[in-house]
């Protein structure tokens, strides 16, 4: 028999991987973990590790004795110490294309409703209000630039959505060749030419210490007044201060937001109080089908370590 160990989950009670684990000769086990010493002891014995949002650095992968692998549920794995992880020989996974679609969906549906002032409008009604000019200018759509920072699965999900829109799609990656993205629609550019280009600019980066705060003032400074810019990624990959700043000062028209760089967002926070900000709770990911398909893909990778085979999603080599 070999112990899978949540370390926390929001997807209680865990019945899916319970099953799919109890199948495979397994047993599944959420320990409390209310201090760094509790999750130590908690790992120590563990075969496999799932984790979704507290983090495992060095010091708590260091403490598992008997682990193959760690597993986070969901696509980033910036809260693992993969380099520590791979010093002890312990795969890292992920599960990286299961909610795709409906992270393109939210950044769609965000920049959408940003150019055509959704939030404004809809308050507006509901203070009685029956006029537009307080919502102008609109602009249309048309003769638009859609920007994409990254072009990995998702931004190409989204370009799919995008094409039957009058705009015309760029983006900057240098990991991706210009006939894939050709392919899609989509012209390739430089970094500092997408940012001044853009009338729309949705950040798709995963976090790292190379794309912390990569969108900061330098790069929001760069953007047209009348621009909107989208984060359905990650919190941090966005300077929140120079947004804010960005915000205040007319430097860019609006954004909208479904990462923070700390979540929840904080309650005196300067985003809640903007009405040219959507602000969602980081719900891009979610569907009914996502949530099953996750779950079902966390067990099963699971099952896979324990038995000492390789992990269908691997983030590093061992």
């Amino acid at each position: 028999m070999f112990q899978a160990v949540l370390i926390d989950y929001e997807f209680e009670p865990a019945d899916i991987e319970r099953r799919i684990i109890a199948e495979a000769g397994g047993v599944l086990l959420k320990p409390d973990c209310d201090s760094d010493e509790a999750l130590r002891r908690a790992v120590a014995e563990a075969d496999v590790v799932i984790c979704q949002y507290r983090p495992l650095p060095a010091r708590v992968i260091e403490a598992m004795r008997r682990a193959k692998g760690i597993i986070r549920c969901g696509i980033g794995y910036d809260i693992v110490d993969v380099e520590a992880a791979t010093r002890r020989r312990l795969w890292v996974v992920n599960v990286p294309d299961y909610c795709l679609e409906e992270v393109a969906t939210h950044a769609l549906a965000l920049i959408l409703a940003l150019t055509r002032k959704v939030r404004q409008a809809d308050a507006a009604v509901r203070q009685g209000r029956w006029e537009n000019t307080h919502l102008h200018p609109i602009h249309p759509l048309r003769g638009s630039t859609l920007g994409l920072l990254g072009f990995g699965k998702i931004p190409r999900a989204l370009a799919t959505f995008a094409r039957g829109f009058p705009w015309k799609m760029l983006a900057s990656d240098p990991w991706v060749e210009a006939a894939i993205a050709h392919n899609l629609g989509v012209g390739l550019t430089d970094r500092q030419s997408l940012f001044e280009r853009a009338d729309f600019l949705s950040i798709h980066l995963p976090l790292s210490p190379h794309t912390r705060h990569s969108v900061g003032k330098a790069e929001l400074n760069a953007m047209k007044r009348t621009a909107y810019l989208v984060n359905t990624s990650r919190g941090e990959t966005l300077d929140e201060p120079a947004l804010v700043e960005a915000l205040q000062s007319g430097q860019i028209a609006g954004a909208g937001l479904d990462v923070f760089a700390t979540e929840p967002l904080p309650e005196d926070h300067l985003l809640r109080q903007m009405p040219n900000v959507i602000l969602t709770p980081h719900i891009a990911w979610y569907s009914e089908s996502s949530i099953q398909t996750l779950r079902t893909r966390v067990a099963q990778e699971a099952v896979r370590l324990a038995r000492g085979e390789k992990p269908q999603c691997p983030v590093n080599q061992i």
